[in-house]
């Protein structure tokens, strides 16, 4: 981040507990990201949208959450493009107009509640779900044995209660790969396939805390760290068991939330506001599902 903010012209300095950022000498320039990071790519085109001139932003990620921030920028007054190779060029603005804009649906939620279906042996039809926005899920979803059909937006999924999921092999990668924002839900789901999955995470991924908890709940993740990843194994058929959860951060919520539904018993998750706070309405609408959550 500060790489970042430093290669637009701003000072920062930091001591253990904070940053200070002095924004004095503001500058267009370029940005090489040194990886494709959407986090990194949407800071990088939120800083040159402030800065009058053209920005050039290069390693930039391909996510199609990038490609929605870019659109809400240019309808708030910045002139923003992605070039055929990748590489968006930013002109900042001065001046700024109101915007109404419509948030697309969140993948990572979509993705939670197919999940939730498989695992209950359910039947659901997911409305509003833009297919091109998941194509390495739903590849995935069709090697663990999954049926689903799409009507326009309207997806329908469901399991046929006896019918074992599969073990699969993940590679963890950039948009339009399967995202490690996909990885906690995949890992989960692999403790209810038959044999021995493999997920490769990437050695930047800082979502791997939940492990400890599956693993102390019954599952059996072994984690190796490698020169060019992170090797997660799951054993599938785990005889999980019920249990308390604490949900540290977002990041977390969904897997937390998915294990608890999934895992017979009566489970507690402290901190519940989190999840309650961070996807609107999911409480009601997983009532209508079926689920008890008081």
């Amino acid at each position: 981040y500060a790489q970042i903010w430093q290669a637009f012209g701003m000072e920062v300095k930091e001591d253990f507990d904070n940053y200070y950022i002095e924004a004095v000498k503001l500058r267009a320039g370029e940005v090489t990201l040194p990886y494709k990071s959407r986090v990194l790519t949407d800071m990088a085109i939120l800083t040159a949208f402030f800065i009058l001139g053209e920005s050039t932003i290069l390693n930039a990620s391909l996510d199609i959450e990038t490609d929605d921030l870019i659109d809400f920028c240019n309808q708030a007054g910045a002139t923003i493009k992605r070039l055929e190779n990748g590489t968006i060029r930013v002109n900042g603005s001065g001046v700024f107009k109101g915007v109404e804009y419509t948030l697309p649906f969140d993948r990572e939620e979509s993705a939670f509640f197919m999940l939730a279906t498989l695992l209950t042996n359910g039947n659901t039809t997911l409305k509003g779900v833009e297919r091109t926005r998941l194509p390495s899920f739903l590849n995935w979803l069709a090697k663990v044995g999954a049926n689903y059909e799409f009507s326009g937006e309207d997806m329908r999924i469901w399991h046929n209660n006896g019918t074992p999921f599969e073990k699969t092999e993940i590679s963890v990668l950039p948009h339009p790969g399967f995202i490690t924002d996909f990885a906690p839900l995949a890992v989960l789901f692999d403790c209810f396939a038959q044999g021995e999955s493999v997920v490769f995470e990437n050695l930047l991924a800082t979502n791997l805390d939940y492990i400890k908890d599956l693993n102390r709940l019954g599952a059996s993740i072994e984690m190796l760290k490698r020169e060019e990843n992170i090797e997660i194994k799951v054993q599938g058929l785990a005889k999980l068991k019920p249990g308390k959860l604490a949900i540290i951060s977002l990041r977390y919520a969904l897997v937390d939330l998915l294990f608890a539904l999934c895992v017979e018993g009566k489970n507690e998750l402290s901190s519940f506001e989190v999840v309650e706070d961070g996807f609107e309405n999911i409480v009601e609408r997983l009532r209508i599902l079926g689920a008890s959550v008081v």
